[in-house]
């Protein structure tokens, strides 16, 4: 059998031209194509199959894999008509949701796996790996996000146009970086050494995560608090480009990933909401503790008090009138951390450990 590996990467890149013996095998007759559609869900993944088992190469077929594209689009349709309405969830419809989260992603990386072992690299692989990016954050699969970036960077970058890879999806992955390795920098500064210059952010997506960064070490919470609310996370995301920059190859996939883009954008809001919140979670945890080391008592009726520790312990949000500091103090008072003075309306005391 010839070999796919070639000296040149244009036909990679692009997902077109010539593959000779090849390409019969990655492209069936359409009707073996329809024929698998009925039996999506339990396609063989490439990686456990290992093409011994009938319709064990499926997925090296780049028709299947644009049809099983479509399969797995009508599973996120119906996971968020099912989830997203608002409503509070029971325990048991919290564990349904979570097991459709989790065979979401299964049906994606059976696709993925499906790419990588053809090599494709074309604005139908790129946009199957940045949606899995997305979705692995918003389903809180860390596992999984780690998994995806440490292909997804390095492989596309190196092999598409210098425009190809999009600011939303780098940035998604160093703030994922942030999250993880939290108060450490480390895994930050890796991930972005990774991304080739060509690709790294740029405008207000690079100051933004600039000044997050170094808020961050200097532990001025105040200013991480200001980047991090929601007002200025929707000027983030609107001037990012959540589809790829440039789409040099729409030739190479009967897909549009036009199609796509809608429902992409979304996924980046709410990936890029779901980090940031995480993030302040892990920043007001550190935040708290050195109040507590600097300060004996908080008097809420004296000034600013309640607006400073509100910005301080990033609890602040948008609305005015917010009892969120009053929560929080409530919250820590119920773990032993504090406790309302006695006689003294708003005013509590620092328990001190012993």
């Amino acid at each position: 059998m010839q070999n796919r590996k070639s000296s040149t990467s244009t036909q990679n890149i692009r997902g077109r031209g010539k593959r000779g013996n090849t390409g019969s095998r990655l492209r069936p007759p359409n009707d073996s194509v329809d024929r698998l559609a009925t039996d999506f869900g339990n396609i063989l993944s490439v990686s456990r199959s290992s093409g011994l088992d009938r319709g064990g190469d499926a997925l090296k077929s780049f028709e299947t894999q644009e049809a099983y594209r479509k399969f797995i689009q009508e599973k996120i349709l119906e996971y968020w008509k099912q989830y997203q309405s608002g409503e509070h969830l029971s325990e048991a419809d919290m564990k349904q949701k979570t097991e459709v989260e989790g065979n979401i992603m299964i049906l994606f990386r059976k696709l993925r796996e499906g790419i990588a072992s053809t090599e494709r690299k074309d604005s139908f692989s790129l946009e199957v790996y940045e949606t899995s990016l997305y979705l692995s954050v918003i389903f809180s699969l860390p596992g999984q996000t780690n998994a995806i970036t440490s292909h997804l960077i390095p492989s596309f970058s190196v092999y598409t146009p210098a425009d190809f890879l999009s600011d939303a999806c780098v940035l998604v992955s160093l703030v994922d970086a942030l999250v993880v390795s939290h108060p450490s920098q480390q895994l930050y500064l890796d991930r972005l050494k990774s991304v080739p210059i060509p690709h790294l952010l740029h405008g207000h997506a690079n100051s933004w995560v600039e000044a997050v960064t170094r808020c961050l070490r200097r532990q001025e919470y105040r200013g991480l608090d200001g980047l991090t609310r929601s007002s200025a996370v929707d000027i983030l995301v609107s001037s990012l480009s959540a589809a790829p920059r440039h789409s040099q190859d729409s030739g190479s996939s009967s897909v549009p990933v036009d199609a796509f883009v809608p429902m992409q954008q979304n996924l980046v809001r709410l990936a890029i909401n779901t980090l940031i919140d995480r993030l302040r979670e892990k920043a007001r945890i550190v935040a708290w503790r050195i109040f507590r080391s600097a300060y004996r008592e908080f008097k809420l009726p004296v000034l600013d008090t309640r607006a400073w520790l509100a910005t301080g312990l990033l609890l602040g949000s948008d609305k005015s009138g917010d009892d969120s500091v009053d929560s929080w103090l409530s919250q820590a008072a119920s773990s032993g951390e504090v406790e309302r003075k006695v006689g003294a309306e708003g005013q509590w005391a620092i328990k001190k450990r012993r």
